[in-house]
């Protein structure tokens, strides 16, 4: 019995200096900026990191679809609301709650917009098991920064993230059509998620939840990702879960997407005149619902229209 109870205590020891070990190394490798240099994989989406904490009123987290599909400043220049764009290509769903464990960190979002296309995105139980390891002890993630960064850079006491003018978004012109065959054709079909996804997706609802932000779905429109099969999938986990559905593409014609000429890659992501007419459809339908507030004209919040100008200087450049 002593035996045991001698090796209990060595364990639970054992335990404890590995913790304070990787605390400790993970925030010494956690990356320093927004750069690829020091780590970071998307600067787009850590741009969040440098933004003031507790200003952005609604937090979108996806996949692509969700930068390309929806622009910050233009929900800024239409209602004066804060938002950023998270998301990041070919985002698994397990990376996406780490992305917002650690947006929450800094950020109290009034909203929280999941894109739902990364919903098709397959993981793994060892996808999600390193997702948590990497969420709890960043070294996991950054273990080889060592090569990249200046020892001098380790011990800094407060990482030089860099603000994104975009809040996020990608900001393409090209045009490539679409074909609108069979888009959106009514079906009783159900698509099939993945258990796992649905799993750490609720695990998403509920953080957000318990951080004070309503937890909304939200289907950016695309003839070739979504249909009507998906969104009865959606729908139906929206439902069972008391959370708010938003299927953009059974309301393009409102929203006023001309596939001929809203989309740079035949229906795959919205290009930039698809992307504001999304993004300002988007965002009355949070203003209404979520009684968002108005900042343009707050002092506190007078980067963000410097942050307007320069992104309406780079529209009008790429628009040439």
């Amino acid at each position: 019995m002593k035996v045991n109870l001698r090796n209990c205590f060595k364990a639970g020891f054992f335990l404890l200096g590995l913790i304070i070990i990787l605390t400790f190394f993970s925030n010494i490798f956690v990356p320093k900026d927004s750069t690829a240099q020091h780590g970071s994989h998307e600067g787009r989406a850590m741009g969040i990191l440098a933004e003031k904490d507790n200003s952005i009123d609604v937090l979108i987290i996806g996949d692509s679809e969700s930068y390309c599909a929806f622009s910050p400043m233009e929900m800024w220049n239409s209602y004066g609301f804060t938002s950023y764009a998270g998301g990041s290509s070919a985002q698994k769903i397990s990376e996406t709650y780490e992305y917002l464990v650690a947006a929450l960190e800094k950020q109290k979002p009034s909203v929280v917009v999941f894109e739902t296309n990364l919903l098709k995105n397959k993981i793994t139980g060892n996808h999600y098991i390193r997702s948590k390891l990497r969420t709890n002890f960043p070294i996991f993630e950054y273990h080889n920064m060592w090569k990249s960064t200046p020892i001098k850079d380790y011990f800094l006491a407060k990482p030089n993230y860099v603000v994104n003018d975009y809040k996020g978004y990608y900001l393409r012109t090209d045009i490539k059509p679409a074909s609108t065959e069979n888009y959106m054709k009514p079906s009783d079909e159900i698509w099939e998620i993945e258990d796992l996804n649905l799993f750490v997706l609720k695990e998403m609802a509920n953080v957000s939840q318990k951080n004070g932000a309503q937890f909304v779905l939200v289907s950016s429109p695309s003839t070739l990702n979504w249909n009507y099969k998906k969104h009865n999938a959606v729908q139906i986990f929206a439902d069972k879960n008391n959370l708010d559905y938003f299927d953009m593409n059974l309301v393009a014609d409102d929203i006023g997407i001309d596939w001929s000429v809203d989309t740079r890659d035949k229906g795959d992501h919205l290009n930039h005149s698809g992307a504001v007419k999304a993004s300002v459809y988007l965002g009355k339908y949070l203003q209404e619902n979520y009684n968002l507030p108005d900042h343009r004209n707050d002092e506190d919040y007078a980067d963000w229209n410097r942050s307007l100008e320069k992104y309406n200087k780079k529209v009008a450049e790429a628009s040439k």
